[in-house]
């Protein structure tokens, strides 16, 4: 950058899903960038990091207010717009489709067609008012059914409930898919196996949610007392829960002595409380890659298993394919892992932990992650 040139002003919009907006907005901050994250809906991982102009309980005209506020808000005083989650300020629905299979009200459908008929209309304006335009994407608002079906013999779509994925919902994410190629500047991936579906050149990038300093790692002293193992899951089928408790059952037939906490349903405050408590982190199993709990584990300092997908670690960077130190086991496969964990010594699970949390440190941290994007974004500053 050039002496005395001012840095892009930033908006993280339109919703701030895991915290990652907010975590990346705040970690901008600190190096120095005029950078927000404005959420239309609930962010309950941002920590108040995000702004929320719709107050709780607030209905749908009060949202679309505050959608047209913010694109005013984008068109006025911001210079960067990074757009989340497949979604563009004008986009009330991802997929406001009137061809569903099921009957629709009239009120609904009146929602669906002004969807439809604003749907990504910001995203030619902003550029043509010399905005610079990028997209982030984290999972399934651009994986698509017929792709993760037919290319993978282990993915959400072949396990997770029918209606995980709505009908004709892969065309509207390949529709987004479209928009981004043609207007955005660069486009990022929070999953590798999305980078096999995005327009040529975007870039993975790490979760950016937890500052290393703001969690400390839970390394108690030795205890006595079987190994606590602990699952978290946001969606049964799409984290395939159903597996983790299928091995739980299997260890317990067989005799094996452990703990179990299966999380669900509390707070992401308790949530954290409970994962700090544990010896060992069942994450996901079915999507290829780690989740966001997983970071938070690793920041925790614990170890950590998930199913990594060994054909999508061609889009992961070689320093952080050999670092990961998630343990890795499939749906069939996790019995076993965990049969051969538990046969070890607890220290065992501290050291592998010792080394999670460095990763985290290491690739994880919202300002290193800040940093990747700014070299994009503002390769001169």
């Amino acid at each position: 950058m050039s002496r005395g040139a001012r840095r892009p002003r930033i908006l993280h919009a339109p919703i701030d899903i895991g915290g990652h907006a907010s975590g990346l907005a705040a970690a901008q901050r600190k190096l120095g960038y005029d950078a927000i994250c404005v959420s239309l809906y609930p962010s309950p991982h941002g920590g108040s990091r995000a702004i929320e102009p719709v107050a709780p309980g607030a209905g749908p005209m009060a949202r679309e207010a505050a959608r047209w506020r913010l694109l005013w808000h984008a068109a006025l005083k911001s210079d960067i717009i990074h757009l989340y989650f497949g979604e563009s300020l004008l986009m009330p629905r991802r997929h406001p489709d009137l061809r569903i299979g099921k009957a629709l009200g009239a009120a609904e459908i009146g929602r669906r067609l002004y969807a439809r008929a604003i749907w990504g209309k910001d995203l030619p304006l902003l550029k043509a008012l010399g905005k610079r335009l990028v997209f982030s994407f984290l999972g399934d608002d651009v994986r698509q059914r017929a792709y993760t079906e037919s290319a993978y013999e282990i993915s959400i779509a072949r396990y997770a409930d029918p209606d995980y994925y709505p009908p004709r919902s892969d065309e509207w994410k390949r529709r987004v898919t479209r928009l981004a190629e043609i207007y955005a500047e660069a486009i990022f991936a929070y999953n590798p196996d999305l980078l096999n579906v995005l327009p040529a050149g975007s870039r993975l990038l790490p979760y950016s949610h937890l500052f290393a300093g703001d969690i400390t790692p839970a390394t108690p002293g030795p205890r006595g007392g079987p190994i606590r193992i602990a699952h978290a899951p946001t969606h049964f089928g799409a984290k395939g829960t159903s597996f983790v408790l299928a091995a739980i059952a299997e260890l317990r037939a067989a005799g094996v002595a452990f703990e179990f906490d299966l999380i669900q349903g509390v707070s992401h405050e308790e949530a954290i409380a409970r994962i700090a408590q544990c010896d060992l982190f069942i994450d996901q199993l079915l999507a290829g890659w780690y989740g966001g709990a997983a970071v938070e584990a690793m920041m925790l300092g614990k170890s950590v298993i998930a199913y990594i997908r060994d054909s999508d670690c061609a889009w992961v960077p070689p320093d952080l394919r050999r670092d990961l130190p998630i343990m890795p086991a499939t749906p069939d496969t996790l019995a076993t892992v965990l049969h051969d964990l538990l046969a070890r010594d607890r220290g065992f699970l501290g050291q592998r932990g010792q080394e999670s949390r460095r990763f985290a440190e290491r690739y994880h941290d919202p300002v290193v992650v800040a940093r990747q994007v700014m070299a994009v974004l503002d390769p001169a500053a």
